[in-house]
């Protein structure tokens, strides 16, 4: 199970730093940095989710169990994302003195 997993996130990785060598130009390096950031995001954390979960990975069901587990897991992370920002803005930010001398 560990080891389809990361041999999955390899070739994500690969192919990630094939598609940055590949292009010259920075406007398009960036986007395919961004992209590959979030291609390496979405592949550890579903790695790491796997791993937790002890999903298998070994048979049609068991991907498919795997990735209803990981889009559990990531709707719950944007909901915390979602309260801590939420949480964020409702602070009274205008009252703080940051470089008050006297």
């Amino acid at each position: 199970m560990i080891g389809t997993t990361l041999i999955l996130l390899g070739i994500v990785i690969t192919v990630a730093v094939i598609i940055l060598l590949e292009y010259k130009d920075m406007r398009n390096k960036v986007l395919f940095l961004g992209i590959a950031a979030l291609l390496l995001f979405f592949a550890c954390t579903f790695a790491y989710v796997c791993f937790a979960g002890n999903a298998s990975l070994s048979s049609f069901e068991g991907f498919v169990g795997a990735g209803k587990l990981y889009l559990n897991w990531l709707s719950g992370f944007f909901n915390n994302l979602g309260d801590i920002t939420t949480y964020a803005i409702k602070q009274n930010w205008g009252g703080v003195a940051v470089n008050a001398t006297g």
